[in-house]
């Protein structure tokens, strides 16, 4: 993108308001679109289910067609706390008068996981709180694999953080899997031939997906045991190793040449069982895929 196109992109009139709300700045930007933080028009109204603040995302007509497939996939997720709540679409018009599609979804005020992993400068987070966090996501996963469902690209920057007040009136932090763009129904994956191109950032793939592109369930239960890892450590499970290496060392996996990451499956199937939760210890998750 080039930068002044970047820029328009940055003024919230460019593509226009909603019916029942404004647009305001960017907040962030990804390759199904620009996410914009939004305000109703009228946030003390009784007639509207709008939030007084919501992320919207856009792009234009043209270009909305992941936004749209995220659209039909949230629509079946709606009601599991742990899914990010979607309040709709709307088409809006930009000032040239072109098409814009707007997707109107739950605000998360603190950011990303990816954010917060950083602040820690690579030390990373407490236990009690990598433990909370990881069955927050294994239950918005759940939700997402009981409606057939396989997320494909899980990681912490599509992981939304939500402020509530404790009882102790300290800050604590639900966790939702906030992007679905990726997302395909199994059963369609399976009656077509796959796409040998890989879907997703590399760090979270798993070696199904490297070796013959199977992109089923497990996939993401592999992507949860990297977060984890990252979570815990503040750092990547790759850390220091370029892409090309990773899938290497994925593809031997793949192969049944390898079984460097074994552990990391088998306990993150265990935390799949939320009862398992409070008996596994972390730590026990490989932290070196080399060794």
């Amino acid at each position: 993108m080039s930068k002044r196109k970047h820029e328009e992109l940055e003024q919230p009139g460019l593509y226009g308001h909603g019916r029942k709300w404004f647009r305001g700045p960017m907040i962030g930007k990804g390759s199904s679109g620009s996410v914009y933080l939004a305000t109703s028009k009228e946030p003390k109204s009784r007639l509207t289910h709008f939030p007084a603040q919501m992320a919207v995302k856009s792009a234009e007509i043209s270009d909305s067609c992941t936004l749209q497939k995220e659209r039909m996939v949230l629509s079946n997720l709606q009601g599991c706390p742990y899914v990010r709540c979607c309040y709709g679409e709307e088409i809006t018009y930009g000032e040239r008068g072109e098409m814009v599609y707007n997707l109107l979804l739950e605000y998360g005020s603190a950011g990303t996981l990816a954010d917060m992993i950083k602040k820690t400068g690579r030390t990373g987070l407490p236990e009690s709180d990598v433990q909370r966090y990881t069955r927050y996501i294994v239950l918005g996963l759940q939700s997402i694999h009981r409606y057939g469902y396989v997320l494909r690209d899980l990681k912490p920057e599509n992981i939304i953080l939500f402020p509530i007040t404790s009882a102790s009136n300290s800050t604590k932090y639900v966790v939702k899997i906030g992007d679905y763009g990726s997302a395909k129904k199994v059963m369609s994956m399976k009656k077509r031939r796959l796409n040998p191109y890989l879907r997703g950032n590399i760090k979270y793939l798993s070696p199904e997906v490297v070796f013959d592109g199977k992109q089923v369930p497990p996939g993401d239960i592999w992507a949860l045991g990297c977060l984890v890892v990252e979570m815990l450590t503040g750092k990547s499970l790759w850390d220091g190793k370029k892409d090309k290496e990773i899938e290497d060392i994925l593809y031997e996996i793949g192969e049944g040449h390898g079984l460097i990451m074994f552990e990391v499956r088998v306990i993150v199937h265990q935390m799949i069982q939320v009862s398992y939760l409070k008996k596994i210890g972390l730590r026990q998750i490989s932290l070196n895929p080399t060794n």
